[in-house]
């Protein structure tokens, strides 16, 4: 999911506001004949800001990789219009709460507010267990 996109300016430099906090996030930028460049990472009270200094792209050599094959258990299922998020599918620490659990889930967002939206829609009702979590 997309949380924000932007272009660079005339000489490469760009800048992304109002991304979300505690939630996992992932840099991508591209250029056609170019390698991307990725990085992961994470904002908090603490580190509200990145500052990827300058990034150097390599052209492309159009490699290809060898077949992989990726199996786990699916951490989200859709049942009808309800988002049902499986645990075991998520890894966690022992003493990780909510909050951790679905920061990790796909298409989640926490936002500074406090509120949830799942690919882009307000959440209103959170149940856990079958019973209403706020």
């Amino acid at each position: 999911m997309v949380v924000n996109y932007q272009l660079t300016k005339e000489r490469g430099t760009f800048e992304i506001k109002d991304l979300p906090l505690k939630t996992n996030l992932f840099v991508s930028i591209t250029h056609t004949g170019y390698a991307g460049f990725s990085k992961a990472i994470y904002l908090d009270s603490l580190q509200m800001y990145i500052d990827l200094k300058a990034i150097s792209l390599v052209k492309d050599t159009g490699q290809l990789l060898e077949e992989v094959v990726v199996k786990s258990v699916a951490p989200v299922t859709m049942n009808g219009d309800t988002l049902e998020i499986n645990p075991a599918g998520i890894k966690l620490d022992s003493n990780e709460v909510v909050d951790e659990l679905l920061s990790r889930v796909p298409g989640i967002t926490r936002w500074q507010d406090s509120s949830l939206t799942v690919n882009g829609r307000k959440v209103t009702k959170l149940y856990v267990d079958g019973r209403p979590f706020f």
